[in-house]
């Protein structure tokens, strides 16, 4: 089985619609996707959107670059690194997308408890947002 590499990253703006909070700041922008591009002889990094004739570059905050688990949601929202996710049979709970080093793929974890993705059909699981983002 093959499958698309895309990643997600907060991209800084001022007019952005979305908030997110790091090391205790708030910060407005926008999540952006695409390839990532990492040039770290200038400290920054980089979602590229597009193909290779028209593409558009946006700086993003390193810490907030999820991959894609590869999977979507219900809704057909994809999931990546991140993203906080409840399952359909348990609406209490509250799990987060993250990549395991030691089974080496990505699983939700919440209270104690932790799930394979493959293991969890994706219309089991709605994305409700992500561990950055301010709510209200």
């Amino acid at each position: 089985m093959s499958r698309d590499y895309i990643f997600r990253g907060f991209h800084p703006d001022e007019n952005g619609s979305k908030t997110i909070t790091l090391n205790g700041k708030k910060i407005k922008g926008e999540w952006v996707e695409g390839n990532l591009f990492i040039a770290e002889e200038k400290e920054y990094y980089e979602i590229v959107e597009g193909n290779k004739i028209v593409r558009i570059h946006h700086n993003v905050i390193p810490e907030t670059v999820g991959l894609w688990t590869g999977h979507t949601d219900a809704s057909k929202t994809k999931i990546f690194d991140g993203d906080r996710v409840i399952l359909n049979d348990n609406f209490d709970e509250v799990y987060t997308g993250e990549w395991d080093n030691d089974i080496a793929c990505f699983v939700i974890e919440g209270n104690g408890v932790s799930y394979v993705f493959d293991n969890v059909r994706d219309d089991e699981i709605e994305v409700i947002g992500n561990k950055w983002e301010v709510e209200g």
